[in-house]
């Protein structure tokens, strides 16, 4: 209950703005209210998808962006994105496409086109695990992806984020791994 009276009370003293140019920032809180059972398109009279219906302002954070405003839209089968009033529209094709789009040659995902990331890349699986047996373009992609952190387990069998072996990459390869079945 305090923790959520925090989140209403932070509303109101931001007037809704978390961020103007982390809109991650919105899709996390989404996904914090929902998992408390609370509906993200009313918090303290905010519907915290707003900022996220202008698809050039999610995609501003590159692979990051989209993939969490995916995850945020697919937490609750209800959510959609509001009809943007400025820029493109989000939709949920839209944020598939961009993110299979930062997938590099070795399978790994990247948000400077160059270097592949064990982190990002098990977050874009759990965003595209929803999309995994209806569209082929997805399963490829996700397949690659795979074989991609396979072959960065280390021999213990964890994973390394900026060269650091750390349980935070486990535990994103384990939640991308759980998304897919």
């Amino acid at each position: 209950k305090t923790f959520y009276k925090n989140i209403l009370k932070e509303m109101a003293e931001k007037e809704g703005v978390l961020s103007d140019t982390k809109y991650t920032e919105y899709s996390k809180l989404i996904l914090t209210v929902t998992s408390m059972g609370k509906d993200a398109r009313s918090i303290g009279g905010y519907n915290l998808f707003k900022p996220l219906a202008n698809y050039g302002k999610v995609k501003k954070q590159g692979a990051e962006g989209a993939i969490w405003a995916l995850l945020a839209v697919n937490s609750n089968s209800s959510y959609t994105f509001p009809k943007t009033e400025t820029g493109t529209q989000t939709t949920k094709k839209k944020l598939v496409e961009y993110i299979l789009k930062q997938q590099i040659s070795n399978g790994g995902f990247s948000n400077n086109g160059k270097t592949g990331n064990v982190n990002l890349t098990a977050k874009a699986l759990q965003a595209l695990a929803p999309y995994y047996d209806s569209r082929k373009d997805v399963k490829s992609s996700v397949d690659k992806a795979i074989e991609y952190l396979s072959k960065k387990q280390k021999d213990n069998g964890g994973f390394t984020s900026g060269g650091v072996v750390n349980s935070e990459s486990s535990s994103q390869v384990i939640t991308a791994l759980t998304s897919l079945g």
